[in-house]
Parts: C-alpha cells; sequence; structure tokens
C-alpha cells in the first residue's frame, strides 16, 4: 500500500500493490512515507485498540489538535482481510471504529497530519 499526495488539489492518493502511481494529474504529486518514530509521534503514531471485532483507532498517545490548517484528515486500518478509510474534519476528534469480520485481524493503522505527513504504526 502507497499513499501519495497531490499539492495542487489537497488530495491523498492510496495504491495497493508494487506497480506504482500512473495517473494524469495537473499538481505535483509525491509519495508520502510514513514515520514511525521520532520527533511527535507522542501526537501522530495511531493507537490501536481492539475489543472482539471492534477496532478503535486513536491519533497519538497525546490527542492531536484539531485545527483548521493542522489537524489529522485521514485515519486507515490494514487488516488481514483488505482496508478501511475514515475521513476526518476538524473540530471532530481524531479517533476512527472500525469492524472486522470473524477472523479478520488488525495489521497497521495510518494516520494523516496535514502538517506532519503520513504516519504508521503496526501490531
Amino acid at each position: 500500500m502507497r499513499f501519495y499526495y497531490c499539492d495542487k488539489c489537497d488530495n491523498i492518493i492510496v495504491t495497493m500493490g508494487d506497480k506504482g502511481l500512473d495517473v494524469k494529474h495537473n499538481g505535483a504529486i509525491e509519495e508520502l512515507i510514513p514515520n514511525e518514530s521520532g520527533e511527535g509521534s507522542e501526537k501522530h503514531l495511531p493507537v490501536i485498540n481492539q475489543k472482539g471485532n471492534k477496532v478503535k483507532v486513536d491519533v497519538g498517545a497525546v490527542q492531536h489538535p484539531m485545527e483548521k490548517d493542522h489537524s489529522i484528515n485521514l485515519i486507515c486500518l490494514v487488516s488481514s482481510e483488505g482496508c478501511q478509510f475514515k475521513y476526518i474534519k476538524e473540530p471532530m476528534p481524531p479517533v476512527a471504529e472500525f469492524s472486522l469480520t470473524d477472523g479478520d485481524t488488525p495489521l497497521f493503522a495510518y494516520a494523516y497530519c496535514s502538517r506532519h505527513g503520513l504516519w504508521k504504526v503496526g501490531i
């Protein structure tokens, strides 16, 4: 799974597989490489909590601010059977709840910050 950002339209593009990106677009598209640690991780790394088939993803051990120019815009849960997305708009808190089917297990969670980029945590 790869994430890309367009600086003209402010969209995030997600691709599956390893063939890269082949789209016609008017803006400059850059691949987002996820941070997995480092400065700011306490407010950006997703925290995954699972109870049965329900998975809650909170962004940050310390909750991330949700302001007009600095917020979490996207949370993605990758599981053994696929992926699910939740788009977040301020002033909503940076939290997402997902449901899994029986036998499905969470593998990774991603969070995109409008100022500090893409963050990833694995289980």
